[in-house]
């Protein structure tokens, strides 16, 4: 486990649980798709409990395999409309990632949800910069735990497995990480609980994501003002 300074040149963070808390947008989402094939809601909970595994697996589950191509589509429709106005920042985010970028670090995210969506939320919530570069699964780019996605976005930034780090919330998010061999972090502010994450053996437990400047070395100068 290495928690000093000077050990990463790029920092790579999952997006939902990690970055935004966007359970609400979802759970909405979720439920438009089921009610409208005839199933009843479900609670946000029991929703928190299922993402993480790309839209397709989420909706399989929801109303089965026979149905989930119309549910992606239902879901999707409602997502465009409401996606970036019923998600919000976690706490630590908006103040620690520029922190970070200004002590040199190379900053992305690679994330189960579409790119488009990814990149939607990202800007409005004021996070593109300092992330650098954002991918999502596609037709050539297959969801976590397969590690391509993550090595991507690293190859964009520059960085190699060697110098890079992911932070997660899920042991979706460590699998991912040990098969692309990179170290990896996570919080417990998405869908697994600290137990859970300490099963799934990370590197480090973060305790609040702001802990990720001291974990991370970023020198005094480029931490002044942090409220």
């Amino acid at each position: 486990m290495t928690t000093s300074g000077g050990r990463y040149d790029g920092v790579v963070f999952d997006l939902d649980g990690t970055l935004v808390d966007s359970y609400a947008a979802i759970t909405e989402c979720f439920n438009h798709a089921r009610t409208s094939l005839g199933e009843p809601a479900v609670s946000r909970e029991t929703v928190r409990g299922l993402v993480g595994h790309g839209l397709e697996s989420l909706m399989e589950d929801a109303v089965g395999p026979e149905r989930a191509t119309r549910a992606v589509a239902l879901f999707r429709q409602r997502y465009d409309l409401i996606c970036v106005e019923r998600t919000t920042l976690l706490p630590g985010v908006a103040g620690t990632l520029p922190l970070l970028a200004g002590g040199g670090l190379r900053l992305g995210v690679a994330t189960n949800k579409p790119t488009r969506f990814a990149v939607r939320i990202l800007r409005a919530l004021g996070l593109m910069p300092p992330v650098r570069a954002v991918l999502g699964p596609g037709e050539r780019v297959p969801p976590k735990p397969r590690p391509e996605m993550l090595l991507q976005v690293l190859a964009e930034l520059g960085v190699s497995r060697g110098r890079a780090l992911y932070v997660g919330d899920m042991g979706l998010d460590i699998e991912t990480a040990r098969r692309a061999g990179v170290d990896v972090w996570v919080l417990p502010t998405g869908s697994c609980s600290r137990s859970q994450l300490m099963a799934a053996a990370p590197d480090l437990l973060l305790g609040e994501f702001a802990d990720l400047t001291r974990r991370l070395g970023v020198p005094t100068s480029a931490r002044r003002g942090r409220a």
